[in-house]
């Protein structure tokens, strides 16, 4: 329905522009706008509305930079729908594969977001994302080299990420860029 894609664009641009402020940030975790920028997320993803998901995970990494927010967004289960959007728009949407990293890049601060990253899959997909958009992208090379040093701090992400070609996915960047 085309309305209600444009009150969720521009509600998460709103969202956007008034989470630059810290303590709206908080607000916006004590009034559930973590859980429902996940669903946001999902329902634009599902439906290939391209410019609210980017819109949405602009929103999402904004608030992810406040700890309490990263739990919330973590018990709300935000791994799955970043693993089905990176993984659907990675080599499609420069924009979207760019804002996804950002986000991931926020969120492996909080150790159970690391944990569930590994389990849906993400460290798989964060490499691809370096190896398909990394090479010809320098946006998509440094947000896929943020999000790994932060997902690596956990033991099972390095495994996984090296297992994944992380280690040649970052000599090859390193060359290129």
């Amino acid at each position: 329905h085309e309305s209600k894609a444009q009150v969720a664009e521009q509600g998460m641009k709103s969202m956007l522009n008034l989470a630059i402020n810290p303590d709206n940030k908080r607000v916006f975790g004590d009034s559930n706008a973590c859980a429902l920028s996940k669903l946001v997320l999902q329902y634009n993803t599902d439906n290939d509305v391209a410019a609210t998901v980017e819109h949405t995970l602009r929103v999402i990494s904004s608030l992810s930079i406040n700890p309490a927010n990263q739990v919330k967004l973590h018990e709300e289960g935000i791994a799955a729908a970043l693993q089905a959007t990176l993984s659907r728009y990675c080599e499609s949407n420069v924009g979207i594969a760019e804002h996804s990293l950002r986000a991931i890049a926020n969120l492996s601060c909080f150790d159970g977001n690391n944990t569930s990253f590994n389990e849906v899959g993400l460290c798989s997909t964060v490499v691809k994302c370096m190896s398909v958009l990394g090479k010809s992208t320098a946006s998509i090379a440094e947000c896929s080299l943020r999000a790994v040093v932060n997902m690596a701090v956990a033991d099972g992400n390095k495994t996984k990420l090296g297992e994944d070609g992380a280690c040649e996915a970052v000599v090859e960047l390193l060359r290129v860029h």
